[in-house]
């Protein structure tokens, strides 16, 4: 999943790359240069705004900065592409992704003309009785382009189109202990996205319908209504363990991690950790990535997903 819908374009530029994620109502870019002494965060910006707003704000920073010919992955908002579980076409792999696109014919609602697909196998458990199952994400060529054409336009030269769930798991590679069986959670306001991996293999990527906006409802002390949700996210998650520990080859896991939250919730960890029996921890940015004082300091939240896609794993 080193970049779906990557544009095959070799840039000489070794000044590290920008990550962009956006949205309808917000963008938000990394710049990060890579090397063998770690990960520098050089420049962040984001702005909340429509798309001319973001467009334009894209284009000043670029220049401001001097970042012009940039190379940028530069992730889909996630109304622009689909992600399907389905069952691995038993073809010849010359034939698998023509046999993949006629499979997903039924599951997308514009002509498969029209689609750019791409797809992760998953790793098999030996002996399996359940059928090899692999991930397909689709999105169009006129969403593709046209992403494409405006962040060029903005003077940067775009490396590849990805999604959110990918730039999550160039942050799990960095963590520690990154060989062993692990769940990183992403928690959004009114979702939560959970990846699980080992040895830098994806085994399983969720969204699941729980966000942050069901504790910022409640009152500030412990109620019956935290324990409720503590325990309807823990059961989601534990699913999804017991998916892969049936399914999937080595898939144990051994910690939940989440990525930084915008505000402190020891409750919440300490609640999924007891229920789940397993270590949880929040992980900060400083631990795969050098920070300057201003960044570390800001009270806005800095885009998970930004960091992410800028990050070389």
């Amino acid at each position: 999943m080193a970049g779906f819908f990557t544009r095959n374009s070799k840039s000489t530029y070794h000044a590290g790359q920008i990550g962009i994620s956006f949205s309808p109502d917000e963008l938000a870019f990394a710049h990060i240069v890579n090397s063998h002494e770690g990960s520098q965060l050089y420049h962040y910006g984001h702005i909340k705004g429509h798309d001319t707003q973001q467009r334009q704000f894209l284009k000043d920073k670029v220049s401001q900065l001097n970042l012009q010919g940039m190379p940028a992955k530069v992730l889909l908002p996630e109304r622009d592409y689909q992600v399907f579980l389905i069952e691995r076409p038993q073809v010849p792999d010359e034939e698998k992704k023509d046999a993949i696109r006629w499979q997903i014919t039924e599951y997308i609602d514009f002509p498969i003309e029209q689609a750019v697909v791409d797809f992760i196998e998953l790793p098999q458990k030996a002996n399996s009785e359940s059928a090899p199952m692999l991930y397909v994400i689709v999105s169009t060529k006129n969403k593709i382009d046209e992403t494409i054409s405006w962040v060029t336009a903005s003077g940067l030269k775009v490396k590849s189109i990805d999604i959110y769930q990918s730039a999550l798991r160039h942050i799990a590679m960095h963590l520690e202990n990154a060989e062993e069986g692990q769940a990183l959670l992403h928690l959004e306001e009114e979702k939560s996205h959970l990846i699980l991996f080992k040895e830098k293999t994806l085994y399983m990527m969720r969204d699941l319908d729980l966000g942050l906006n069901i504790l910022k409802s409640l009152p500030q002390e412990e109620t019956v209504e935290h324990i409720s949700m503590y325990q309807d996210l823990s059961l989601e998650i534990q699913r999804s363990f017991d998916y892969c520990a049936s399914n999937l080859q080595n898939a144990n896991i051994s910690r939940l991690v989440l990525t930084p939250l915008s505000e402190k919730r020891p409750h919440l960890l300490s609640n999924l950790s007891n229920i789940l029996g397993l270590p949880v921890r929040e992980i900060h940015y400083s631990e795969f990535l050098h920070l300057n004082e201003d960044l570390t300091q800001s009270k806005e939240g800095i885009s998970t997903f930004a960091i992410g896609a800028a990050l070389e794993y």
